[in-house]
C-alpha cells in the first residue's frame, strides 16, 4: 500500500491532475475551434476617434477591450458634450458628420469646412480640476476637459454655446456594460434569427456577441453633407422586415459585442463565426 503521507506521492497526484486538467483544457479549445465556420473576411477598418464625428480609415489596427486603437488613439474615448453634461450626437445635430477627425503626430486633428483645424493634445496630463461629470444616455460618467479654445470651435460651427470636448483618460473609470439593463434584457437566447455566437477574426482577436443593436435616426443622416435623410431612408425599409416585438418601433441591424481576446486586426483577414446551438 502507498503510503498517503508522503510528500512525493502527493506531488505527483497533483501533477497528474494537473496535466489531465491541461489536456482537457487542449481538447475542449480544439474541439471548439472545429465548430468555428468561415464566414466571410475583414473589407474594412475604422476609427472614430470623437463620438458621432467623422473618422478615418485603417489598414491594421489593435482591436483592444476599449476599442479599435491605433498608436494612442482609440475609437470613441472623445466625446461632445451640452453645457449640462449631457453627450451630443447626430441625432440633435446631424453637422457632426461633417466634422473630420484624423491624428498627426501628438495630436487630434479636427477639421471643417470654413474652421481652422484644431489640434487638441492626445496625452493630456490628468488634472483633477478639468473633470467633468457627463452623461450617456442614463449612464453618469466622467470627463478630462480639453480646453477653451476646443470647446469654442465646437459652438462656433454648431451654433450652440457652451459645448465642450472631453477625454476618457486612462486613470477614468469606463462604462461597465454588464450593468447595462435594456428593455429586452441582456445577451441574445438562442434560437434567435441571428444565431452567431461568437466571432473570430485572424488568429488572435475573438469577441463574443451580446444583443442586436437597435438603430436610430442616426442611420438618415447624410455624411458627406450633415443632412438628414427627407425620405426616411434607410430606416424607413429596416422598419418593413427587421422589427421584432420585444425590441418595439426601432429595427435590429448589427450586435453589440465584447473582446474576449484583444489582438491585431488587419484588412484580409479571415472571419469566422461560432453558432448558437437552437
Amino acid at each position: 500500500m502507498l503510503d498517503q503521507s508522503n510528500p512525493a506521492h502527493i506531488f505527483t497526484s497533483l501533477a497528474s491532475l494537473a496535466l489531465t486538467k491541461y489536456l482537457f483544457g487542449v481538447f475542449a479549445r480544439w474541439k471548439r475551434s472545429k465548430s468555428f465556420e468561415y464566414v466571410g473576411q475583414v473589407s474594412a477598418v475604422y476609427c472614430y476617434p470623437v463620438k458621432s464625428c467623422g473618422g478615418f480609415q485603417l489598414e491594421a489596427g489593435e482591436c483592444s477591450r476599449l476599442g479599435v486603437k491605433v498608436q494612442e488613439v482609440t475609437d470613441r474615448h472623445w466625446m461632445v458634450i451640452k453645457s449640462n453634461g449631457d453627450f451630443l450626437t447626430q441625432r440633435q445635430e446631424p453637422k457632426m458628420a461633417v466634422i473630420q477627425v484624423n491624428y498627426n503626430g501628438n495630436n487630434l486633428q479636427i477639421k471643417a469646412d470654413g474652421m481652422p483645424v484644431l489640434n487638441v493634445p492626445i496625452n493630456l496630463p490628468l488634472n483633477k480640476s478639468k473633470i467633468l461629470p457627463c452623461r450617456v444616455w442614463g449612464d453618469k460618467t466622467f470627463g478630462l476637459d480639453c480646453g477653451q479654445e476646443a470647446g469654442t470651435w465646437l459652438s462656433k460651427f454648431l451654433g450652440i454655446d457652451g459645448l465642450r470636448l472631453v477625454f476618457s483618460a486612462p486613470e477614468l473609470e469606463k462604462r461597465d456594460s454588464s450593468l447595462v439593463e435594456k428593455p429586452w434584457g441582456k445577451p441574445a437566447l438562442p434560437g434567435d434569427q441571428d444565431n452567431w455566437q461568437v466571432i473570430k477574426i485572424g488568429e488572435t482577436v475573438e469577441m463574443r456577441l451580446l444583443d442586436p443593436c437597435t438603430r436610430c435616426k442616426m442611420t438618415t443622416v447624410n455624411s458627406s453633407t450633415g443632412e438628414l435623410s427627407q425620405s426616411g431612408e434607410p430606416l424607413k425599409t429596416l422598419k418593413t422586415f427587421r422589427c421584432f416585438d420585444k425590441y418595439g418601433t426601432s429595427p435590429i441591424f448589427g450586435v453589440n459585442a465584447t473582446i474576449d481576446a484583444a489582438g491585431p486586426i488587419h484588412v484580409g483577414d479571415p472571419v469566422y463565426a461560432l453558432r448558437k446551438l437552437v
